[in-house]
């Protein structure tokens, strides 16, 4: 029987509302008291803390302006409007998205009751009256506590740091989304409520349809990302699937960094440019609660008062339930399946299987028990086939996501995470104007980046090279990588996006590549664009140079020069031109030999840049024509020069090689200030040497075990088993022969092919505390030092 009343007298809604709000004014009292005790208490004891004077004082002497900027400096907030302390984020959190389904599913319970139905609909109100009047009490319920705690922290803001004009736009702006967000969940509930019989059946299919998509969208985001050759979530993907509920808007305004005043998240996963985005999220949920509780309005009044206490597995709400019941279990099953092996066969099995027990499930506890299970399996055994299948697009690369690379003509830029040889030890950082710190003027870093943008022929055709080949060769670790002799596997995170000239994009993530892969990036290294992003001779200036050091290629010897601003941007100048003037082969098979190590330290600009790092470098060799004839003339390479016949050891090592230089790039150089040693490391390694040698003497058999290639380890020309070999063995070997040290010096070069084996060299002088290493090919070496540094205690057997 459906009953409604079609009219109501003027003021009955007020009358009705002071009502209800006075039956609930329980849930009232009890949300009050735990908002207070969750959010604006913790935020005053955070407030009210007391500060160390004594660091109080030392930061007002020296920095200032760092108080000036953010009073806050000594307090611990969070969250954009400073309004948040502690783990009061994470209690706020949870009531405030919990409370407005529990008030919903309490408010609305009459429904589910015969007689309390019959009772309520004999009210003389309209239905719709009665449901707005319901709604009304819960968003007071809900937004009294939330405005009273927000005026309070408010005035201790004021009163204790000034007035923050952003701050405070910041803490309503959030207050205005908490009650936006927690109307959603509640017409979402209400809508529930007046399509089903049960309060367990409304909590079940309303918490389904406030989570279902962004949970389903993660999974998916995830499956893709594990099984989709190229493909990675980026920030794009991951605030669109925060935003498909207003259960996870909020939290994705936690994870928001803006840096106002200090204000930042625990999370910081985004960026303050997420922040339009999340406001405008907000005035679509706001418009789709008003739509959802019209619509719950529009079936309450043609709803049957028979339906109170009813359960029914059917209808389009239980549907959805059953479907993604399905796919979140069987997904997340087949995830945790294939978590150590990332077999595509354990995931799709543990998905079908985990999800047809998922919808039995869901069948008999929606239905109260068995006698629709058999009716529903055709049902059941299509929505576990459409899960499965679905899974399988990313694993059968998307319909030729995988494959896809733009022709040439097509593109008219790409922008790589690829940075060179030259940025592996350094940061380069967007600058915006800073206020003078500690005495000096200095600009604020901003944005550091590790991408790169090229447009010349020469450079996309490296990059499409370069893409070409990792998709040939699928470097998939859990899918077993197969890699040519001698190549190993390097850890890139580099993303590819190419700017098409019809305005699209086209973007690609890979998280490693071969050896052989990243040789073909080669040419990018004397790419004048990728030059004039990445190494700093091409956007610091001499003016903001503090200090230069200069040492020879072995680290022994180092001077410290403060030249004024002229001659820095001379020798600026110098380092750019001789960078422009080098070949890739000159960097992959140099014949000319390292001079010196030229590094320096700079403050970042005081007005701002768009480019900038504190700090550089430049490897000097006997063709850098233009910074030779620079330090020539300051004097500073007769004061560096090395004398090979101080040398009185050498150290070699095959080990530790892909740390001390930049493994990641096609070119192999030295990272300078890496690997540092001093003469006390030469006593040690002696003394090991020494032990070694005598212990393997006693014992021939652990010689043979420890130093044997084995069958499976192919010898190439290069030598590359002998590298095998010494890892395996010994870490070091030592040479301190002159005529060794001086074929050893000999060998070391700058730079060097990364698909060719190296070792690295430490060089041991009379009168120097230390130094750092250098690079020597083993193709270089004399095949009597190759033969030794693979066998250092005698070849087995012989």
């Amino acid at each position: 029987m459906t009953t409604t009343t079609s009219s109501s007298k003027p003021g009955r809604f007020r009358e009705l509302y002071r009502d209800i709000l006075h039956r609930n004014r329980g849930y009232l009292w009890l949300y009050s008291t735990l908002v207070a005790v969750c959010y604006p208490l913790l935020f005053a004891l955070e407030a009210f803390k007391r500060v160390d004077p004594a660091e109080a004082a030392r930061i007002q002497a020296y920095a200032p302006e760092t108080l000036a900027q953010n009073p806050m400096y000594f307090y611990s907030f969070e969250g954009l409007g400073c309004n948040f302390a502690g783990v009061s984020i994470v209690f706020f959190l949870m009531i405030a998205l919990l409370a407005p389904m529990i008030l919903a599913l309490v408010l609305n319970s009459y429904m589910h009751s015969k007689k309390a139905s019959d009772v309520y609909h004999a009210i003389p109100v309209s239905r719709g009256t009665l449901l707005t009047a319901n709604a009304a009490v819960g968003m007071t319920i809900i937004g009294l506590p939330l405005a009273a705690s927000n005026l309070f922290i408010t005035a201790v803001q004021i009163a204790k740091f000034g007035f923050l004009p952003d701050v405070t736009a910041y803490l309503w702006l959030d207050a205005l989304g908490w009650m936006i967000c927690g109307f959603a969940i509640y017409a979402v509930t209400t809508f529930v409520s007046v399509c089903v019989g049960t309060v367990f059946d409304t909590f079940v299919l309303s918490g389904t349809l406030l989570l279902a998509a962004p949970v389903l969208s993660a999974l998916g985001l995830t499956v893709t990302e594990l099984f989709l050759f190229g493909w990675s979530a980026g920030v794009d993907a991951l605030t669109f699937v925060t935003r498909l509920s207003p259960v996870t808007l909020m939290i994705e305004r936690f994870a928001i960094a803006d840096g106002t005043l200090g204000a930042s998240s625990p999370i910081r996963l985004f960026g303050p440019d997420r922040l339009p985005g999340a406001n405008l999220a907000l005035l679509v949920w706001l418009a789709l609660g008003l739509l959802i509780f019209l619509a719950a309005v529009r079936v309450y009044r043609r709803r049957r008062t028979e339906v109170a206490e009813t359960t029914s597995s059917r209808g389009v709400l239980q549907a959805l339930v059953k479907l993604a019941g399905t796919a979140v279990c069987g997904v997340t099953a087949g995830l945790i399946a294939c978590s150590g092996s990332h077999g595509r066969t354990d995931f799709l099995l543990w998905t079908a299987l985990i999800g047809a027990l998922t919808y039995a499930v869901a069948e008999v506890v929606l239905n109260r028990g068995f006698k629709t299970l058999v009716r529903s399996l055709p049902l059941g055994a299509a929505t576990v086939a459409g899960v499965v299948l679905v899974s399988l697009i990313p694993m059968t690369g998307a319909f030729g996501y995988e494959s896809r690379v733009p022709a040439p003509e097509e593109v008219a830029a790409v922008e790589i995470g690829y940075t060179g040889r030259y940025a592996a030890d350094i940061s380069i950082c967007r600058v915006e104007p800073g206020l003078p710190d500690n005495g000096g003027k200095a600009g604020r870093a901003v944005g550091y980046t590790n991408e790169v943008l090229l447009s010349s022929p020469e450079d996309l055709s490296a990059v499409e090279a370069f893409h070409r080949d990792v998709i040939a060769k699928r470097y998939r670790p859990y899918e077993g990588i197969t890699l040519e002799p001698g190549e190993e596997y390097m850890h890139l995170g580099s993303t590819i996006t190419y700017t098409l000239k019809n305005g699209r994009t086209l973007t690609r993530r890979y998280e490693g590549a071969g050896t052989s892969s990243i040789r073909l990036l080669a040419p990018l290294e004397t790419s004048p664009d990728l030059l004039a992003q990445t190494h700093p001779a091409f956007f610091d200036r001499g003016q903001d140079v503090k200090k230069w050091r200069i040492s020879d290629p072995f680290g022994a010897w180092t001077v410290e020069k403060a030249w004024p601003a002229a001659d820095s941007q001379a020798l600026l100048d110098a380092v750019r031109t001789d960078l422009l003037a080098q070949t890739a082969e000159d960097l992959l098979h140099p014949s000319d030999a390292p001079v010196a190590w030229v590094t320096f330290e700079a403050d970042l600009p005081p007005e701002g840049a768009p480019r900038a790092s504190t700090s550089g470098s430049f490897l000097v060799t006997e063709s850098s024509l233009h910074t030779r004839a620079f330090l020539a003339e300051k004097g500073v390479l007769d004061e560096i020069a090395p004398d090979l016949d101080a040398c009185y050891a050498v150290g070699v090592s095959g080990s530790g090689v892909r740390y001390l230089t930049t493994s990641d790039s096609a070119v192999l150089q030295v990272i300078p200030g890496r690997g540092e040693f001093t003469a006390n490391d030469y006593d040690y390694l002696k003394e090991n040497v020494e032990a070694s040698r005598r212990y393997y003497a006693e014992n021939p058999d652990v010689l043979a075990a420890d130093f044997s290639p084995g069958e499976d380890v192919e010898l190439d020309e290069w030598g590359n088993a002998v590298v095998q070999a010494q890892m395996a063995g010994a870490s070091e070997v030592l040479f301190e022969d002159p005529a060794d040290i001086a074929a050893l010096a000999a060998a070391a070069v700058p730079s060097w092919d990364t698909t060719e084996p190296v070792v690295c060299a430490n060089f041991w002088f009379r009168g120097a505390t230390g130094g750092t290493p250098v690079l020597l090919p083993l193709s270089r070496l004399p095949e009597d030092l190759r033969q030794r540094i693979a066998y250092p205690y005698g070849v087995p057997g012989e």
